[in-house]
């Protein structure tokens, strides 16, 4: 009964009946490879019936992936319809229709279409890509998020596309054993029919002379995970070196040989090499083990040693193309972020490096998996993705003066932050100031408050706003409340209750920044707040304005005493760094060093309370209670100047309450 349901499932399809649905038509009705075409859609009986503008996005499957294409729908009476043409190579298309909000995948059935070849045949591999679509066991095989509950198959329904790709294509056995191999393995198929079928498949691969570097390779793979067989994956290497002397092995030893290089101009030639005899626009989408840990540190090492010696970024420029997509974001931070944060490097050259980096990245194929991204879903997922890094280069076209071009960008990054960056919403302010828009800034600036994300020229502004309309600062704190929302407040603060601890705490003496000392156990009855920090950490340094705040708000109250501790730090110098520092800042502070340890490193404070209350790393805030009882213990900054001094300012008056 099984298979007479199978067969009459097949008919169907081939003659387009229930496969691409009622809703769906193509003009020719049946699609070929390479040729022009056009679908038709009636939205009239979908969920998008009553949608005024709908898009498409068309994939083909071919190579055994998924890529993606908008179509450009238009209105055409009563149905929509586009224009398009079928790759070369595809073998199975299917379509999703939406509005922005709902799409349409076409339910159980889809709206899923057989290509056909030059002599009308179904194409190698749509059998099996037809039933990967749908089966969720296989879904790294399908399109992003469209296997669900309303148009997936079972396993067994899997297993009938598997041997019906295998009956009308034996031939490609060599591309689908693997892929078999992987589904029994998953679906607890007998164990002994997985070994036979795997290894039949092993001695397929291995006698054929067109067989693939990355056939063989799959081969190989399986003779070591599920043949368990050592020998017989050696005998496959062997091969493989002899068919393709420029293989993947040769390049992991390649690549591994020059990380390990410790010459500089050896380990340039040698990459030089490398990217020779493996170009990055081929070998961009081919990842090995080897390749993933050591291939961008390479690039890495290159790249930084003239930038370390001699400022010199010709080389950054130079691989900046052949260098790993992500290893572009770690030039961004290290090369335009950091000197931007720390005002080390000149704007114009910031500027620069930051355009060439983004169109670079934005100039990068989909590779992989992302195929199965539209291009114009892609553009919304490079937003979304580096939207930190578009963030920066906005600032930085803010200080050179383009300033409708970082308004445009922040227009595109802002939904994303929803006024819960501070840093963006701070910079955001800046943008609309510098475009003219004065008359949004304050809205903008009360729906941050609202999301309690917010900085200390922020709340200047909305201040200075404030007391222009009532005359006065009276007031004021009252409706800076107001503004934040107290479901969120009430979160937060009972969060911060349940975090409270009572250890006793051991304090000590330290060198105070300005001259003398200060004896924290002689302050028995004041709370006390211990920031512990250093220049080095940028965490740190960004939880200061919030920290500024805090002790403002509290700066003429003698039973509250602010400490910043600086802890771990080594490097000569250091306390005149500290000083510069605070003082090119403005910060009013109590800065402390902390102790030497046995090394001679200041971090003896550090070492004993960190081990003591079971944390690492900074930054970290302490909050001690009048009896000298340890009530609160962090580490971290979150971003949000405004919520840290909300939470410090809590503990402190929840600490006042208990005496």
């Amino acid at each position: 009964m099984k298979k007479i349901f199978f067969l009459a499932l097949f008919i169907l399809m081939l003659n387009n009946q229930a496969f691409s649905q009622k809703n769906v038509r193509y003009i020719p009705d049946t699609l070929f490879q390479g040729k022009k075409a056009t679908i038709v859609y009636n939205n009239k009986n979908t969920a998008l019936a009553d949608s005024k503008n709908i898009n498409g996005i068309i994939y083909f499957f071919e190579n055994y992936q998924w890529n993606a294409f908008d179509l450009e729908l238009s209105k055409r009476d009563t149905v929509w319809v586009a224009d398009f043409v079928v790759p070369e190579n595809a073998a199975l298309t299917l379509v999703t229709f939406n509005d922005g909000k709902i799409t349409d995948k076409g339910g159980k059935v889809t709206y899923g279409y057989f290509i056909l070849d030059s002599s009308g045949k179904a194409v190698p591999s749509a059998y099996i890509g037809w039933g990967m679509l749908r089966n969720k066991t296989m879904s790294e095989y399908s399109i992003p998020d469209f296997c669900d509950s309303l148009n997936s198959i079972g396993d067994d329904v899997m297993r009938y596309w598997i041997n019906q790709e295998l009956m009308y294509n034996p031939g490609e056995r060599a591309n689908l054993f693997h892929i078999a191999a992987e589904f029994q393995t998953k679906t607890n198929t007998d164990k002994e029919k997985l070994l036979q079928t795997t290894g039949y498949g092993i001695e397929y691969v291995t006698s054929r002379e067109n067989s693939t570097e990355q056939q063989l390779l799959n081969a190989k793979e399986l003779a070591l995970k599920i043949m368990n067989d050592p020998k017989k994956a050696a005998q496959i290497d062997s091969l493989i070196k002899k068919r393709f002397p420029y293989n993947l092995a040769l390049r992991d030893e390649m690549i591994l040989r020059a990380f390990r290089e410790s010459d500089f101009g050896k380990k340039k030639t040698m990459l030089d090499e490398i990217l020779k005899y493996y170009p990055s626009d081929i070998y961009r989408d081919i990842y090995t083990e080897t390749s993933d840990l050591y291939y961008g540190k390479l690039f890495q090492s290159v790249i930084y040693t003239p930038i370390a010696n001699a400022r010199d970024y010709s080389l950054l420029y130079k691989y900046l193309h052949d260098s790993p997509l992500g290893q572009l974001v770690t030039y961004y931070w290290h090369h335009v972020q950091l000197p931007l944060r720390d005002k080390l490097i000149s704007n114009d050259k910031l500027l620069s490096l930051s355009t060439e980096i983004i169109n670079d990245m934005k100039s990068r194929p989909r590779t992989g998996s992302d195929l199965a991204i539209s291009p114009k879903k892609w553009a919304e997922h490079f937003i979304s993705k580096y939207r930190n890094i578009l963030m920066s280069h906005s600032e930085l076209l803010i200080e050179a003066g383009r300033n409708s071009e970082a308004l445009e960008i922040a227009e595109k990054i802002s939904p994303l932050f929803e006024n819960k960056s501070a840093d963006f919403n701070d910079l955001y302010i800046k943008i609309l100031s510098k475009n003219g828009y004065d008359n949004l800034i304050i809205p903008y600036i009360k729906l941050s408050f609202g999301k309690n994300a917010a900085t200390p020229e922020m709340l200047e502004y909305l201040k200075t706003d404030y007391i222009k309309a009532k005359g006065s600062e009276k007031g004021f704190d009252s409706y800076l409340s107001s503004l934040k929302s107290t479901e969120d407040m009430d979160d937060m603060q009972t969060n911060l209750i349940n975090s409270l601890i009572k250890e006793k705490i051991k304090l000590y003496s330290f060198e105070e920044m300005n001259g003398g000392r200060v004896d924290m156990a002689s302050q028995k009855g004041k709370i006390i707040i211990i920031d512990l920090w250093a220049t080095w950490c940028a965490p740190c340094k960004a939880a200061l304005p919030g920290m500024q705040m805090a002790v403002n708000k509290y700066k003429n109250d003698p039973g509250v005493a602010f400490y910043f501790l600086a802890t771990q730090e080594s490097k000569p110098g250091y306390k005149d760094e500290l000083r510069q520092f605070v003082k090119e800042k403005g910060y009013d502070i109590t800065v402390l060093f902390d102790n030497p340890d046995s090394s001679g490193k200041a971090q003896a404070a550090y070492n004993n309370y960190s081990h003591q209350f079971k944390f690492s790393g900074i930054p970290h805030k302490m909050i001690i209670d009048g009896n000298g009882y340890l009530r609160w213990s962090s580490t971290g900054y979150y971003g949000s100047p405004t919520k840290l001094a909300d939470e410090i300012s809590f503990i402190i008056e929840y600490l006042k309450k208990e005496k």
